[in-house]
This record gives C-alpha cells, structure tokens and sequence, in this order.
C-alpha cells in the first residue's frame, strides 16, 4: 500500500466517524463525538465518545469485513463497565451496529443517559 494510499484510508475512516455523529445527532444523542485518539499504549479513546457506557467503534470496510480483528481491537480497548459496539458498513452501504447480546443492557442504558442529556442540553 503506498502511503498516500494509506493517507486516504484513514481520511474514508475520519468521514465515516463523521458522519456516525451526524446520525447520532439526528437520533437525538447530542452529546457523542468524534475522538478517535490512540494513545502510545494502543489504548486511547473510543472512535466516537459521549455516549455512556458506550464503546463506540467505527469500521469501514471495501471489500473484506475483518470481524476477528474488529473485535480483538474492541476487547482491547473497551474500559471495565462500558460495552462495546461496532458502528460499520461497506462502501456506499447501509450503516449497521454489531454488538454482543449480554451487552444490549449497558448500551441501552448509556443511549438513555445520552438521550436525556441531550434533552437538557437543549433546555427540553
């Protein structure tokens, strides 16, 4: 891959982050936002933050989805008491969340949170 190959790359990745949020947004949960950070340990922030309880991860994909490594990556960097989730989808697709099932509680409660948050944000 040649480096401004992979300079586009991660600049598809940041789009996509974007316009997670921006989706978001529009469900009502004002309070996530892009990070994305990865600190030198590897661990760092999650793509998307804001939302409690929430590990958001965002995955865009060409050709190949690499589930395995996804989730590898998600256990790594999700912090005891949040949940990981997995925003994703294939070029010019449908955006999908992956999750684990045991998981569905905590998220659902920290969409919750958000949402009424994002309600006292905008003085609801």
């Amino acid at each position: 891959m040649s480096k401004n190959q992979g300079k586009r790359n991660r600049e598809r990745g940041s789009e996509f982050e974007r316009e997670c949020v921006k989706l978001l947004h529009d469900l009502g949960y004002r309070t996530a936002r892009k990070t994305g950070s990865i600190q030198s340990n590897g661990l760092g922030d999650p793509d998307i933050a804001g939302v409690p309880f929430c590990w958001l991860s965002c995955k865009r994909w060409k050709s190949v989805m690499r589930w395995a490594a996804w989730w590898r990556d998600a256990d790594a960097r999700t912090p005891a008491h949040h949940a990981a989730m997995i925003l994703h989808r294939g070029d010019r697709g449908e955006i999908y969340c992956s999750l684990r099932l045991k998981d569905l509680p905590a998220i659902m409660q920290g969409f919750e949170d958000s949402a009424s948050a994002s309600k006292l944000m905008r003085g609801d």
